[in-house]
């Protein structure tokens, strides 16, 4: 039993140093900081979001091992069908002022409810991405995806590669008031799917919003009333009345 627990516990402390490997936050962020959002665009401030109004730091992924950083957070809508047309996210960064990446949304279908199939995928790209905080918010109209919610939730965030646009990050709200809210991360080092917390302790929400509305499905087949015998007789029956009538008046 000790020589099992011993090795679980390696295995543990292991896991948690590759999560602090592959994991970078702003080097020294101030706390506090509000309102964060400056310039940008929309901040989504109608719409569904986890967050104070305030960002006291960012994160991403180590520039040197991860080439893909991947962070996203719960939605859920307040009714169903819900299509999240609207994408609202904060960005900094430390060096550099623009960023390409992509908006992902994902199914709640993966391991405990986290992410798991892929919905679809928005390429964005922006500039004039603040140094240091406060942050900036920038809109991005995923309507084209076309994603409508049945039930459940989905998961919504940012993907980039931080080896192609080192220090950049996306703003997060680590106010000690603010609900801790499900979040998730992932870098292509293997590890899968870890709650952002693994990585950044102080994480209570992304500044990641949406944006959307009641959508209608349209059904997938188009059913055509049919006729049965009976009704097939009458029909011809009112047919060959109306023939009739037709041909005497004709004559008359």
């Amino acid at each position: 039993m000790k020589r099992v627990i011993s090795t679980f516990a390696i295995l543990t402390c292991f896991a948690a140093v590759a999560v602090a490997q592959d994991a970078v936050s702003l080097p020294n962020p101030i706390q506090g900081v509000g309102p964060f959002a400056i310039g940008g665009s929309s901040d989504c401030a109608g719409g569904e979001l986890y967050d104070d109004g305030s960002a006291e730091n960012g994160y991403s992924g180590n520039a040197s091992l991860v080439s893909s950083f991947q962070g996203v957070q719960q939605f859920t809508p307040g009714s169903y069908p819900w299509a999240y047309n609207n994408v609202c996210i904060a960005l900094v960064t430390l060096s550099g002022s623009d960023l390409n990446f992509n908006v992902q949304v994902w199914d709640d279908d993966g391991t405990g409810g986290g992410p798991g199939t892929l919905l679809g995928s928005f390429p964005a790209s922006v500039t004039g991405i603040p140094s240091g905080l406060p942050c900036a918010w920038y809109s991005f109209d995923i309507s084209s995806l076309g994603i409508s919610v049945a039930s459940g939730s989905v998961w919504i965030g940012v993907q980039w590669n931080p080896m192609s646009f080192p220090s950049r990050y996306i703003c997060s709200d680590e106010s000690t008031s603010t609900p801790l809210h499900p979040g998730f991360m992932n870098f292509n080092t293997g590890n899968g799917w870890e709650t952002i917390q693994s990585g950044f302790p102080n994480y209570r929400a992304l500044l990641v919003r949406a944006e959307g509305g009641t959508s209608y499905v349209a059904p997938s087949i188009l059913e055509i009333p049919t006729l049965g015998t009976v009704g097939l007789a009458i029909l011809l029956a009112l047919l060959a009345a109306s023939a009739f009538v037709a041909l005497r008046r004709r004559r008359a």
